[in-house]
């Protein structure tokens, strides 16, 4: 029993260097724009000077069964921490974390699984950004959105990152449930290929006829330029305005059903100051197309329809499990279908194995960003 184990492990571990070299050997393909015209371009290696900030959610890691268990308790895998180990393990440089957490209990965990990173690749370092509901209520309250979303209120905050993180231009923001096959350097990229008038970066949404149709967003993986969006007077004025205009047009308690990619979608359709237009969005003059490699989701029909398991040399920058996979499943991986292997291989990664074995410290942990509300603000 114990040899045929340790045959599988090994079988196991060649495929997943095997697959993720092919996956490495990608970065130098072509991509090509879809529908709305983003110009091809070549994939060369990300500028290692360069630093990257990524946000992302920790919220309710703090609770059970997220928190501390008992030495023999039995738990699922964590999908925060696979997604930050692989983002981690193929980022080539340096990189800084957004955590958005709603407890300190949420911060202890991520801070357990980063301070044993001592001496990564590249230089790491990260901020927690405390969320707390009344604030995030406020603000959806001042432009009269959504109440809540798929993702609570740590997702809806990511519609004011241009005041949470007043001091940054540039943010990417990764929703928890994916994996990052290659390096999340070659997605920063894209930025520099914004037109004047773009200010986010989506991929195309698979509820959309085809992977390529001009008027599907997913706002799960976005580029948001910050700096322009705050020029363009993105805040919560801009955000009421064009859902007022919104909700001129649709029943009020039909009006959000995906909460914050509903208001993302209607910001793109009733800009203010401009015509509504007649789709909603993403072949709109402030949104980006991003490649869809960069939104992977292969439990999606239209994805698999598209082949993106078949075809010869895709590339493929983050999997994203969002049709089908819940929590539950990362106790036994069944449910993620070929895909298992690559998910446990994070999973059972220990977080020393990222280690460059240099002396020098180079991760280290920012003052946190606590989001208030008004009245606790007073």
């Amino acid at each position: 029993m114990k040899s045929s184990f340790s045959g599988l492990l090994a079988k196991v571990t060649l495929a997943c260097l095997v697959s993720l070299g092919m996956v490495k050997g990608c970065l130098e393909q072509h991509t090509t724009s879809n529908a709305t015209g983003a110009a091809h371009h070549h994939l060369q290696q990300a500028d290692c000077h360069q630093r990257i900030q990524v946000a992302l959610s920790a919220c309710k890691l703090g609770e059970a069964p997220n928190g501390p268990q008992p030495i023999n308790a039995t738990r699922a895998y964590i999908k925060e921490e696979i997604a930050l180990k692989s983002l981690l393990a193929n980022a080539r440089c340096a990189v800084h974390l957004y955590i958005l957490v709603e407890t300190e209990a949420d911060a202890m965990v991520v801070r357990g699984w980063l301070q044993r990173l001592h001496s990564p690749w590249q230089p790491v370092s990260y901020t927690f950004v405390d969320v707390h509901h009344e604030a995030i209520r406020d603000h959806l309250q001042s432009i009269k959105g959504p109440s809540q979303g798929y993702m609570g209120y740590c997702g809806l905050a990511r519609m004011f990152f241009t005041e949470i993180l007043p001091d940054e231009e540039r943010v990417l923001w990764m929703d928890t449930d994916t994996v990052v096959t290659t390096d999340i350097c070659q997605i920063w990229q894209h930025l520099d290929h914004f037109n004047a008038s773009q200010l986010v970066g989506y991929t195309g949404n698979p509820d959309a006829p085809t992977r390529d149709h001009p008027f599907g967003l997913c706002s799960c993986v976005a580029l948001m330029d910050l700096r322009k969006m705050r020029a363009a007077g993105w805040g919560r004025s801009f955000m009421a305005a064009a859902v007022a205009a919104h909700l001129r047009d649709v029943n009020s308690a039909e009006a959000f059903p995906y909460g914050d990619q509903d208001v993302l979608r209607i910001v793109q359709r009733h800009r203010p100051g401009d015509p509504p237009l007649p789709h909603p969005l993403i072949g709109t003059e402030s949104a980006y197309r991003l490649p869809s490699a960069w939104n992977v989701m292969p439990f999606c029909p239209e994805y698999d329809q598209a082949g993106y398991e078949e075809a010869p040399g895709v590339f493929i920058g983050i999997l994203h499990f969002t049709c089908t996979i819940k929590q539950h499943m990362y106790v036994n991986l069944v449910g993620f279908g070929r895909w298992a292997w690559l998910v446990q291989y994070y999973a059972e990664m220990k977080w020393e194995w990222l280690n460059e074995g240099r002396t020098e410290q180079r991760m280290f942990e920012r003052p946190p960003i606590r989001v208030r509300s008004r009245s606790s603000a007073r």
